[in-house]
């Protein structure tokens, strides 16, 4: 996915009247999270976010604002603008308020209450908004569809080239602004902000969504998270020899041994790749970093392991687990270090990155000395 400059609206000024709860649906609890960060923290991960824009409903600016607050670090400004009576009055005041800044571009529209939305669908969205000024997440219609009065069955409707409409949706800025406006002045209510763009400005395209990309409507769909959590296993194994660094999770051990590899050789990060690489089904190591290739001789597998991530679509991390079986030396000493580092490099708390250190009893190549060896798991939220 191209790193294309946008900006994003979330809308959150809803009634969630159907949610049947006290606490408003986007502020509702999802994994430690509000279901509102859950919604967000994907185009966060982005490089091309530049401006986000929260719509609220009346009296919940302060709610909204906190609901938001574990992104305030990520770099990107965040502002927060009240809604209106409808979706459509909420998304021309997010989008006035874009314009009053001077933005351009794109800017994407994605539903506060709209949680399990992945990188690569926003980058599908994105990719067909690029070709034809606007574009919407979509799935194809499963299920039999049919007419009824709520009591009987009436006619059948035939499902073929019908799709259900998702968010995100992506848009021209100038162009839909301008819908809006016209939408405004001429007192028409549209379903969605693809049906404003038709009406006033021309074809907008399909791009591929996700069934798990649902929208929280009742308490249960909190329940649901449409498959979602992917785990992977990773695995590695270097011998040791005289004169060479021994590099365990981007920090250099102090030892007369180190890993024999066409790269750096640190066992660990490559066991993490290969994890990363296995949870997302995007084959191993080899085939993205071959040991053919003099372009990653002596490559830093920190850099390989960034590498990884942008090629996985930036996924959320929940946590990382880590074992290192190596003799000696002893690598007690060096576990907080090598969690902070991998903390770094991935972009993530300490505290979801798990690193055992393991020897093997004397037994076999790692027990005599010759050799150290890596396993990673790793849970990613798509």
């Amino acid at each position: 996915m191209p790193s294309v400059p946008f900006s994003l609206i979330l809308t959150a000024a809803g009634a969630s009247r159907r949610f049947s709860s006290d606490t408003k649906k986007e502020f509702s609890e999802l994994d430690g999270h509000s279901v509102l960060y859950r919604a967000a923290e994907p185009f966060f991960r982005l490089d091309g976010l530049k401006i986000a824009v929260v719509t609220y409903a009346p009296g919940q600016e302060h709610s909204t604002r906190l609901a938001m607050e574990d992104l305030a670090d990520r770099g990107v400004p965040v502002y927060f603008t009240p809604g209106g009576e409808t979706r459509q009055a909420s998304v021309k005041n997010a989008l006035e308020l874009l314009s009053g800044l001077g933005l351009e571009g794109l800017v994407l529209i994605h539903d506060g209450a709209r949680p399990f939305v992945s990188v690569p669908v926003i980058g599908n969205v994105i990719d067909a908004a690029l070709k034809t000024g606007a574009a919407s997440a979509v799935v194809p219609v499963a299920d039999s569809v049919v007419r009824s009065d709520g009591q009987l069955f009436g006619q059948y409707v035939d499902r073929s080239g019908l799709y259900c409409v998702q968010t995100p949706q992506a848009f021209d800025f100038q162009s839909i602004l301008r819908a809006h406006r016209l939408a405004s002045e001429e007192g028409r209510s549209f379903s969605d902000d693809i049906s404003v763009y038709q009406t006033y400005i021309g074809p907008a395209a399909v791009a591929a969504g996700d069934r798990g990309n649902i929208k929280i409507t009742w308490q249960e769909d909190l329940r649901s998270n449409g498959g979602n959590f992917r785990t992977g296993y990773g695995w590695d194994l270097h011998a040791l020899s005289p004169g060479r660094p021994l590099m365990i999770g981007g920090v250099m051990i102090p030892s007369d041994r180190g890993e024999v590899a066409h790269s750096d050789g640190d066992v660990l990060i490559h066991a993490i790749i290969d994890a990363i690489l296995g949870a997302l089904a995007l084959g191993d190591i080899g085939q993205h970093f071959p040991d053919t290739d003099p372009a990653y001789s002596g490559a830093d597998s920190a850099d390989l392991l960034r590498r990884t991530l942008e090629l996985a679509g930036r996924p959320e991390i929940i946590n990382l687990d880590c074992t290192v079986i190596l003799e000696k030396p002893k690598l007690a000493p060096f576990i907080i270090p090598i969690r902070a580092r991998l903390a770094s490099i991935m972009g993530l708390d300490a505290s979801r990155v798990s690193v055992k250190a393991k020897t093997a009893e004397h037994l076999g190549a790692i027990g005599c000395g010759e050799a150290v060896s890596a396993l990673a798991c790793v849970l990613i939220s798509r």
